[in-house]
């Protein structure tokens, strides 16, 4: 998958592997979650749904709230972005 904003993606991810994950964090007016809040709720969300279509995230319907958690494929592109943005 190309993606032209390579931060905004790893903030997205960064997100979605936090415990507590829910779509209702997502649509709040600000996102109050670290450099999320650096980007407009239609970057962040159409980021977090670009990676659910392409198999990066997965979603649970069977609970009352929506929650996304990390697929194997999304932990190693996590892994990938983490160690490029988080150089010593």
């Amino acid at each position: 998958m190309e993606f032209a904003n390579e931060k905004l993606l790893y903030e997205v991810l960064l997100f979605a592997k936090s415990v507590d994950t829910k779509i209702n964090d997502m649509s709040f007016e600000v996102i109050d979650f670290g450099n999320l809040r650096k980007y407009s709720k239609n970057e962040v969300l159409l980021t977090l749904y670009l990676l659910e279509k392409n198999g990066y995230l997965s979603r649970n319907n069977n609970i009352t709230e929506k929650r996304y958690s990390l697929t194997l494929k999304g932990n190693l592109l996590f892994n990938r972005l983490y160690s490029k943005w988080n150089k010593y």
